[in-house]
């Protein structure tokens, strides 16, 4: 057994252990339009940009240095963790949280929490803030044609997020530090 399989039963037991419960049905069994909160995301090849309508607020940051790997799928799923760790923030355990993306494949990866070795550790501190917040996420898929602000914030075009959403406040944000080099969990 290798050291990553290793650590990823560890990380499971850990959660078995303290789990009170399934949840699994009753987390993905709801209706986008009763979320709690709403996120855009969107990366490309220099940054990663997200943004929350309701408060009209968006963020960026550039790619990391040294990515696992350069895939611009791999910073499309970290700007979905990114984003989901920003709103733990700001909502009330319990809340359906909805999170779109116009990439396919962080759809999948996220619904079914199946994926690659290099995206692992973005699925289980995905799931760390899920478990430890009490909060039901769904990632959902939008037409890249309607998911211009999160696109816009990835490459720091902020005139054309601010044609979109004028009265948008922008600000930098910052990667988990096992992205800039520190260890992964």
């Amino acid at each position: 057994m290798n050291n990553d399989v290793r650590d990823d039963l560890s990380w499971a037991a850990c959660h078995i252990e303290s789990a009170t419960g399934i949840h699994i049905l009753w987390a993905s069994d709801w209706d986008p339009i009763s979320t709690n909160f709403t996120a855009y995301c969107d990366a490309c090849p220099e940054g990663l940009g997200y943004w929350f309508p309701s408060a009209s607020l968006g963020f960026c940051t550039p790619t990391p240095k040294d990515p696992p790997t350069s895939s611009i799928f791999y910073f499309k799923a970290l700007c979905m963790l990114c984003a989901l760790q920003d709103i733990s923030t700001r909502v009330e355990p319990y809340s359906r949280i909805a999170i779109y993306t116009d990439n396919l494949n962080t759809v999948q990866i996220f619904n079914s929490l199946v994926c690659l070795p290099a995206y692992n550790h973005i699925l289980c501190h995905s799931t760390d803030i899920l478990i430890a917040n009490d909060l039901d996420l769904r990632v959902l898929h939008v037409p890249s044609n309607l998911n211009t602000v999160a696109d816009a914030l990835s490459r720091c075009q902020f005139r054309q997020a601010l044609d979109v959403v004028p009265n948008l406040q922008i600000s930098p944000f910052q990667l988990p530090q096992w992205t800039l080099g520190a260890a992964k969990k």
